[in-house]
């Protein structure tokens, strides 16, 4: 009976060890008349806009050539608990390329321009409307860009932000890649 007892804090060590996880609850109750405590989330996440499907990059352009453009689009649902405005940047990745700072962006909603410069430069805040947002984005280089072989790598940045001044927040990236071929269209 000695050596069971012996043996009992060796196998309650062994069992804690290989158990994946422990169970301890402890709850405390207290009550405060009047009060209300409510829980908000923030959510968002970018679409395909013929399917609805989730997409994770926007651009992949191989071989854009010097006067083309790429036309893609976007539909950015809001699926948090309470609105929150969003704001659309554009973040180069480490050796990105010279060519990021070289393409133009257009950005249409409901077919009225909401952004109109260069890609690097993009700084846009933008609402949901009834939780969705449907954005088309045009991506075009000069004619007269020379740079054969240069490309692009970066994000687009959604960020929602729950008061004006941060803290609470959300960001989701679409991913690119862009790249530059020698002729001329």
């Amino acid at each position: 009976m000695r050596w069971i007892l012996a043996l009992l804090p060796l196998f309650l060590v062994v069992l804690t060890v290989i158990s994946s996880s422990s169970d301890a609850d402890f709850v405390v109750h207290k009550e405060v008349p009047g009060a209300l405590l409510k829980a908000a989330t923030l959510d968002l996440s970018s679409r395909d806009t013929a399917n609805d499907g989730k997409i994770s990059a926007l651009f992949e352009a191989v071989s854009l050539a010097p006067g083309g453009f790429s036309v893609r689009t976007v539909r950015i649902l809001d699926e948090g608990s309470v609105p929150a405005p969003i704001e659309i940047s554009f973040g180069s990745i480490d050796d990105a390329g010279f060519l990021c700072s070289k393409l133009q962006l257009k950005i249409l909603s409901d077919w009225h321009e909401v952004y109109s410069g260069k890609l690097t430069d993009l700084s846009l805040k933008t609402e949901t409307e009834k939780g969705k947002k449907d954005l088309l984005f045009v991506l075009s280089l000069d004619q007269d860009n020379n740079n054969s072989g240069d490309f692009c790598r970066g994000d687009f940045l959604f960020t929602s932000h729950l008061s004006p001044k941060g803290g609470f927040q959300v960001k989701r990236k679409l991913t690119n890649y862009i790249s530059v071929s020698g002729s001329k269209p």
